[in-house]
C-alpha cells in the first residue's frame, strides 16, 4: 500500500471514528520513533557551539499541521536540523553546505528501520481498537 491509499484510508477512518482517536493512534507511533531516534543518536562528549541543543534535545515527535497538511491527520517524529546542524553532519558525513566532512555517524536511518515493524503493528492494533469500538 502506498502513502497515497494511506492517507486515503485514514482520511475514511477519520469520518468514521473520532480524528482525535486516529491521531492518538498515530502519536503513539510517532513517540516509539522518537524514543528509538533518541535510543540510537550519538552523544559525544564535546561541548556543543554556543545555542546548539544536542541531538537528544532536537529530536520530536509531534502532530501534522492540518492547514499545511490537506491529506488528512498527520504526525511527524524526527530530529530538527535547524535546531542541531551536527544531526545532519552526523548521519550523512558531510556538512550540507559541501566541502568538510566527518566520520559517518548514521543513526537515523538506523532508528527508524529498527522500530518499522513495531511502531506499524501499533498503529495497525491501535486503529483496529478504535474501529472495534465504533463498531460495537
Amino acid at each position: 500500500i502506498g502513502l497515497d491509499e494511506t492517507f486515503k484510508k485514514l482520511n475514511e477512518l477519520a469520518d468514521v471514528i473520532d480524528k482525535d482517536a486516529v491521531i492518538g493512534v498515530l502519536m503513539t507511533g510517532a513517540k516509539m520513533g522518537r524514543d528509538e531516534i533518541k535510543d540510537t543518536a550519538p552523544v559525544g562528549k564535546k561541548k556543543h557551539k554556543e545555542g546548539w541543543p544536542t541531538i537528544l534535545e532536537a529530536t520530536f515527535a509531534t502532530e501534522g499541521n492540518p492547514n499545511k497538511d490537506k491529506r488528512g491527520p498527520t504526525v511527524i517524529f524526527g530530529v530538527s536540523a535547524h535546531r542541531a546542524p551536527q544531526a545532519f553532519w552526523m548521519e550523512y558525513g558531510v556538512h550540507p553546505g559541501g566541502g568538510k566532512t566527518f566520520v559517518v555517524r548514521p543513526y537515523f536511518r538506523v532508528a527508524v528501520a529498527a522500530v518499522r515493524p513495531a511502531l506499524a503493528q501499533t498503529i495497525q492494533d491501535g486503529l483496529k481498537e478504535e474501529i472495534d469500538k465504533v463498531a460495537s
